[in-house]
């Protein structure tokens, strides 16, 4: 306070952010809080006329950051503030997509459309393709949800031309995110095997990238889910086992193959035990799921043991399909709809019941535009 040195302040600000992703990775979102509690003198500091704009990472970023870490963790009301005065402080196309995308949750489709029209023009939207591609995809998805099927079209063509030009961005990563939202757009558009091939460009663009591939293979898997589609699921598995993929992320394709398996009523290869039983049971939720996956738990019961917003609403999804594999449909679909009208805006599981309950929603169909060459 005495003495409001940028460079100072930088620093301290960075520190503040790095231990604030740091917990968040290590699965401890109460100690980012704690860190990010921490930082609020730092924040007023930074903040003052003195340093206005001097600061790197900024203020803003830093509450962006612990928006984001809320809005997975499912806590919209704290989510929602911490966007708010992020995007207040400073425009960026990635908060301004994520407030839009609580707004849609929340009903308020004309705020969320004021928002993500505003991104397009971010500083970070204008360098990053995969998240122009994410923001004119979301606007297309809330035009669709208000009823204008013929106005989300633009927006989706929009997308598709930005996405097929951004295809040879040099850094990997980049590259492959860019293949994955491609692939999104081209399944609204209904064409099926151009989103294959961009998904397998995803693939070759990053491959030794093990976020990248599990970001691709949840993609591969959750399709495969909807569309019940059992090779393709199982295909995405055993791709997960070949890269050596994180043992929660292997826990969560298994479980969706091994539910697809449930409910074609065909028996299992044995993938899914597999990664079930070298999950051991040492209390986590992730564990809690695996046993599920076994048969050892029912859905209600996995509900019982939720212990966070997240954790309950996945044991929503779980329940319901287990209440679909049963034979019990209106009953699973009932519970598919608690969970689409609920705070983990972020989860795979919410995406699968909203395609699962109405497939059309995810489709606006062909032909795709004529004047543009997919890859």
């Amino acid at each position: 306070k005495a003495h409001p040195e940028a460079r100072v302040a930088s620093e301290a600000l960075a520190l503040s952010l790095d231990a604030i992703a740091s917990e968040e990775d290590a699965g401890d979102a109460d100690a980012a809080r704690r860190a990010f509690r921490a930082s609020q003198p730092l924040l007023t500091v930074a903040s003052g006329k003195a340093l206005a704009g001097k600061v790197h990472p900024s203020v803003a970023r830093v509450r962006a950051a612990m928006g984001e870490i809320e809005l997975r963790e499912g806590r919209i009301d704290d989510a929602r503030t911490l966007l708010r005065q992020s995007a207040e402080e400073e425009k960026l196309g990635s908060v301004l997509l994520s407030l839009a995308r609580i707004e849609w949750r929340d009903g308020q489709s004309p705020a969320a459309l004021d928002h993500l029209r505003d991104a397009m023009s971010a500083h970070d939207a204008s360098k990053d393709a995969a998240l122009r591609g994410e923001i004119l995809l979301t606007i297309s998805d809330v035009t669709r949800d208000q009823g204008d099927a013929a106005a989300a079209r633009t927006p989706l063509t929009e997308a598709l031309k930005d996405l097929v030009q951004s295809r040879n961005v040099q850094d990997a990563g980049a590259r492959a995110r860019v293949e994955r939202v491609l692939d999104r757009v081209l399944d609204r558009f209904g064409a099926a095997q151009p989103a294959q091939r961009a998904l397998e460009r995803a693939y070759a663009a990053a491959p030794g990238d093990k976020r990248q591939i599990t970001q691709t293979i949840e993609l591969v898997i959750g399709r495969a889910f909807v569309r019940a589609d059992i090779g393709a699921a199982r295909d995405g598995l055993q791709r997960a086992l070949a890269a050596d993929l994180e043992a929660d992320d292997l826990v969560y394709f298994a479980l969706w193959v091994r539910l697809l398996e449930r409910q074609l009523r065909i028996p299992s290869d044995g993938a899914p035990d597999r990664v079930f039983g070298s999950k051991g049971d040492d209390g986590h939720w992730v564990a809690t799921l695996a046993r599920f996956g076994e048969g050892k738990l029912k859905g209600d019961g996995l509900i019982a043991r939720a212990a966070t917003p997240i954790q309950r609403y996945e044991a929503l999804f779980y329940d319901a399909m287990d209440h679909r594999a049963d034979g019990d449909t209106k009953g699973g679909d009932d519970l598919l709809r608690q969970v689409v009208a609920g705070t983990g805006l972020q989860l795979s599981e919410v995406s699968l019941a909203r395609d699962m309950l109405d497939p059309t929603k995810s489709q606006l169909g062909g032909p795709l535009p004529p004047d543009v060459s997919i890859p």
